[in-house]
């Protein structure tokens, strides 16, 4: 139960830091954060008329997404959710078996005014949009984004209404769903879920993003993130849905984006994929295949990081229930490695075997230093990149891959921050002082690794925080996580 709590916690941290600082669409439930309770979803007045929201930060923000969506009619529940049918990814043969759906975000009771409520549960459980019929789901919901591979993908929103159960699909029923755009958020749900716009936020050149209302709808002023060089763009989302570009202008060169790779890594790790690949521009295909190549052996290495992990902790009498838990996150990081090998292959990359030197027993000290530095720190940072990529990959398959992977990876955190509570019971005064030194080295570590620039193909594709935005993530889970 304790363990359960701690994740949940970690979870619920993890969530209110992209809701905070990330004001786009499905941020809090990649994480599982909590969701919104029962009640009409919708029928609200909106937000003041007139007044300027940053969407930045905790101070003066706004409301995340999806609160304050007003569809027209209410309805009781409002639920995001994305289907991949026919898919090779991780070694699925192309046939109808091979569908899988996941849900995002969540708000609202699903069939709480309906007057059979197991009907409309088996209705909603039931519902799907990709047809079964392979050449007739290819034809309407083609992959998009850098996935390929012949099969279909699709990304909806699902609503109960009493005893209607209905799909939203498609921006024009997504208009005629909303109504009239109302509210910021409305807007900025809008304006997200087109695909091509991401707000970043700070950076030293850059002025704060914005949202605001105006006669002719709700003005957005921004970076957009993962741009090759820094810009801000001014947008226009009109009360009907349609969306204008006003204006964009340069901004100085230290506000550009940036990416990162981050997890557990087993001590003696000999790196294969230097970072630098990533940023190739003349073959972004190549590019993209390089990082999920880096990211299916980092992967890979952290199988053998949770293998002596156990070892070393049965060595020195940990609890049975925190060895189990390491065999289970050793297993979840397998699976991870299938799911990441089966993206880099779909972008024409084999990922290279892992090389590790010889493993040496350690102390409880040494394996606190590492854990600090792998497991508070990187696995922490892992877990919240994962839990954006989960929402904001434009390949298909990488999304659907980051949403199992987001909530195993939070699991392994919060796992790290057990180990490091249990390995601290016997460690001298000082020694807990040099603890919490090598968090303040990792996270500096980090800060640098996300400022390295890096093609805005791969982050689109990966989903990816970089720039200003990754900063702004580290320094919140610094204050609200490492510093707690």
């Amino acid at each position: 139960m304790k363990t359960e709590r701690l994740s949940s916690r970690l979870a619920s941290t993890l969530s209110s830091i992209l809701g905070e600082i990330l004001v786009t669409c499905g941020a809090v439930a990649a994480c599982g954060g909590a969701t919104g309770g029962p009640g009409d979803v919708g029928g609200g007045s909106g937000s003041p008329g007139g007044q300027t929201f940053e969407l930045c930060g905790s101070q003066n923000g706004l409301a995340t997404f999806p609160r304050n969506i007003t569809p027209s009619p209410a309805v009781d529940f409002l639920e995001q959710r994305d289907e991949i049918a026919f898919s090779t990814l991780g070694g699925g043969g192309g046939t109808a078996e091979d569908f899988k759906q996941t849900k995002a975000f969540i708000i609202g009771a699903a069939c709480a005014k309906a007057t059979d409520k197991a009907a409309c549960d088996k209705k909603l459980a039931a519902l799907r949009v990709l047809p079964l019929d392979k050449p007739t789901c290819v034809q309407k919901f083609p992959e998009t984004g850098m996935a390929r591979g012949g099969g279909c993908a699709v990304q909806y929103l699902v609503y109960t209404r009493g005893d209607e159960v209905g799909a939203v699909v498609g921006k024009d029923e997504t208009k005629s769903f909303l109504g009239t755009i109302d509210t910021p958020e409305e807007a900025l749900w809008v304006l997200g879920s087109t695909g091509h716009w991401e707000i970043a936020c700070g950076g030293k050149g850059s002025p704060p993003s914005t949202i605001k209302k105006t006669n002719d709808g709700f003005e957005v002023v921004f970076q957009k993130n993962c741009d090759n060089s820094a810009t801000q763009y001014t947008i226009v989302i009109g009360p009907d849905g349609t969306i204008t570009e006003k204006k964009r202008e340069a901004l100085p060169p230290d506000a550009r984006a940036a990416c990162a790779v981050a997890g557990r890594r087993p001590d003696g790790l000999v790196p294969r994929l230097a970072p630098r690949l990533f940023v190739a521009k003349k073959n972004r295909a190549g590019a993209t295949a390089a990082y999920f190549a880096s990211m299916a052996e980092l992967e890979a290495a952290a199988v053998i990081a949770f293998h002596r992990l156990h070892r070393e902790l049965r060595a020195l009498g940990a609890p049975k229930s925190l060895l189990r838990r390491v065999r289970e996150a050793t297993r979840d990081e397998i699976r991870h490695t299938r799911a990441t090998r089966a993206l880099a292959r779909r972008h024409g990359a084999t990922p290279a075997p892992v090389r590790v030197q010889a493993f040496v027993q350690r102390s409880a000290f040494a394996l606190a230093l590492e854990n600090a530095r792998e497991g508070q720190v990187r696995e922490t940072w892992g877990a919240l990149v994962a839990c954006h990529q989960a929402i904001h990959a434009e390949d298909p398959f990488a999304r659907a891959a980051m949403k199992t992977i987001a909530g195993e990876e939070t699991s392994h955190a919060a796992l790290s921050w057990d180990v490091a509570r249990w390995l601290e019971r016997n460690l001298t005064k000082e020694q807990r002082t040099m603890l919490r030194a090598m968090r303040s080295q990792a996270l500096r570590e980090l800060t640098t690794e996300v400022s390295v620039p890096i093609d805005a193909e791969v982050a689109r594709a990966a989903g990816l925080p970089t720039g200003a935005l990754a900063k702004a993530l580290l320094s919140e889970m610094d204050r609200r996580v490492l510093a707690a």
